[in-house]
């Protein structure tokens, strides 16, 4: 069994390059981060029975070590990315709605002075204080 630090340069490379412009980009990015984990996570497994001498082992278990630490930090970065552009988005929904609203108050208070204005009452009322 051979595991070269090659193959986790082009990972990241990859990943990098991509950028996650979409939803979709970051999913299939997702999905090929973990299939890798998944296979780095059993090379590590595989390894306790290879007939590799101990020092032989031990290094390749610190270079699979820290391909899938990399890995697990390329997952996660992404998925902070992915929640953060839900969050922006929930956020400009939030807001619009809160601007939408506002809007309507004001029409209504806007509507309701004029039916004031117009039937009298306010003007009687003022004369009466005056």
């Amino acid at each position: 069994m051979q595991i070269s630090s090659s193959s986790s340069t082009s990972s990241t490379s990859a990943t990098t390059a991509t950028g996650g412009t979409g939803s979709t980009d970051t999913s299939s990015q997702l999905a090929r981060l973990e299939a890798r984990l998944k296979s780095l996570t059993q090379q590590l497994k595989d390894l306790s029975s290879s007939k590799l001498d101990a020092q032989s082992k031990q290094q390749m278990e610190q270079l699979l070590q820290q391909q899938i630490q990399e890995v697990e930090q390329q997952i996660a970065a992404l998925q902070n990315q992915s929640s953060s552009h839900a969050t922006t988005s929930k956020s400009h929904v939030h807001r619009s709605h809160a601007t939408e609203a506002a809007t309507q108050a004001d029409s209504q208070s806007s509507s309701q002075d004029t039916s004031l204005a117009t039937d009298g009452t306010v003007g009687t009322q003022l004369n009466t204080y005056a």
